[in-house]
C-alpha cells in the first residue's frame, strides 16, 4: 500500500506538470496568435489609409465618383475597430499568460515579451495506434488509477483475511534445567488457533464493501481508458486538420495577393470599384488570418495530444523540427 500511495504522488506530479506545460503553450502562444492578428490588421489599416488617399486624389481629378471616396472612408474606419478590437485581444491573452507565470511575491510588473513565434512542425505523427498504446502505458492519470486499484484490492484481501483464523505458535527451552527436579517439564511447544465464528454481520458488511470500492475502482480504470481513447482520436484529427487547413492557406494566400496587386492597379486606372480594392483587402487579410488560426489550432492541439501521453518535454521536439510565419 505504501508502494501504491508513493506511485499515485508521483504521477499526480507528473500529470500536473504535463497539464501545466499544455496550459502554458495554449496562453504562450495565445500571445503569439494574438500579435500576429494585430501585424495583420495594422496592413489592412495601412492599406485601407492609403487606398482612402488615392480615392480623394482620384475625386479632385474627376476619376472617380464621390460614393466611391466614401467606400474608401468607410473601409478605413472598419479597419480601425478591428485594430483596436485586436489591440483588446492581444491585452486579454497577455493577462492570461502572467496570471499563469507570474510569482504572487513579485510586486513588478511583468512584460511578456514571446521570443518564439507559432510553429508549424516538419515531423510526422506517429500513428493514432501508437499514441494511443502510449496512452494507456503512460498517461499519469490512468497510472494514478491503476495504483489506486492496488490499494483497494489489498484493503479487500485484508478484509477477507478476518475470516482466517488467527494462529499462534510457541516454544520454550529452560536454561540450566539440570538444577531442576525431574518434575519440571524442560522444554515446551503450543499452538493456539482463534477464530470468530459469529460477529453479526459486521465482517461480512466490512468485506461487502471493501469488494464494491475495488470493482468501482477497475470500472473507473475502464472508463477513464476509453475516455482518453477517445479524446486523443479527436485531438489527433486536429492536429490533422490543422495542418491539412495551413497547407491549404499556401495558395490562397498567394492568389489573393495578385488579387489585391491587380485590383488595385485597375482602380487607378479606372477600369474597378473602391469596393472591389476593399474586398480584395478583406479576402487577403482573411486568409492570412485562418493560417494564422490553423498554427494556433496545431499548437495547441499538439501540446494537449502530447499531455495525454504523459511526455510533455516531446513538445519541444516539435518545435525545434519546425517552421514559423513571416509577415
Amino acid at each position: 500500500i505504501a508502494n501504491a500511495k508513493y506511485g499515485i504522488s508521483d504521477f499526480r506530479l507528473l500529470q500536473k506538470k504535463s497539464a501545466l506545460m499544455a496550459d502554458l503553450i495554449k496562453k504562450y502562444y495565445g500571445v503569439c496568435f494574438a500579435e500576429d492578428v494585430l501585424k495583420v490588421r495594422q496592413q489592412v489599416l495601412d492599406l485601407t489609409k492609403k487606398h482612402l488617399e488615392d480615392a480623394l486624389k482620384y475625386e479632385k481629378e474627376g476619376l472617380i465618383a464621390k460614393s466611391e471616396r466614401l467606400h474608401a472612408e468607410v473601409a478605413v474606419a472598419k479597419a480601425e475597430r478591428d485594430f483596436k478590437a485586436s489591440q483588446k485581444d492581444l491585452q486579454i491573452a497577455n493577462s492570461a499568460l502572467i496570471r499563469l507565470i507570474k510569482d504572487n511575491s513579485v510586486k513588478e510588473e511583468l512584460i511578456v515579451n514571446p521570443q518564439s513565434r507559432l510553429f508549424m512542425s516538419n515531423s510526422e505523427l506517429p500513428s493514432i495506434e501508437e499514441i494511443q498504446k502510449e496512452i494507456l502505458e503512460n498517461n499519469p492519470l490512468l497510472k494514478q488509477a491503476k495504483e489506486k486499484t492496488k490499494i483497494t484490492k489489498a484493503a479487500y484481501n485484508a478484509k477477507k483475511a478476518e475470516y482466517m483464523p488467527i494462529v499462534s505458535v510457541g516454544a520454550y527451552d529452560i536454561f540450566g534445567a539440570d538444577s531442576l527436579s525431574n518434575l519440571v517439564p524442560r522444554m515446551a511447544l503450543a499452538a493456539t488457533a482463534n477464530m470468530t465464528v459469529f460477529d453479526g454481520f459486521s465482517r461480512y458488511n466490512n468485506l461487502k464493501a471493501a469488494k464494491a470500492v475495488h470493482k468501482q475502482a477497475s470500472t473507473d480504470i475502464d472508463v477513464l481508458s476509453d475516455n482518453l481513447l477517445t479524446y486523443s482520436e479527436k485531438l489527433y484529427n486536429d492536429v490533422l486538420k490543422a495542418k491539412e487547413q495551413y497547407e491549404s492557406t499556401d495558395k490562397s494566400i498567394e492568389s489573393a495577393t495578385e488579387a489585391l496587386r491587380i485590383t488595385t492597379l485597375s482602380f487607378k486606372e479606372g477600369f474597378t470599384q473602391s469596393l472591389s480594392v476593399t474586398d480584395a483587402q478583406t479576402a487577403l487579410s482573411g486568409e492570412k488570418i485562418a493560417r494564422l488560426q490553423a498554427m494556433y489550432n496545431y499548437d495547441t492541439a499538439l501540446a494537449q495530444l502530447i499531455e495525454l501521453c504523459g511526455t510533455p518535454d516531446d513538445i519541444f521536439e516539435y518545435i525545434n523540427n519546425s517552421v514559423t510565419e513571416k509577415l
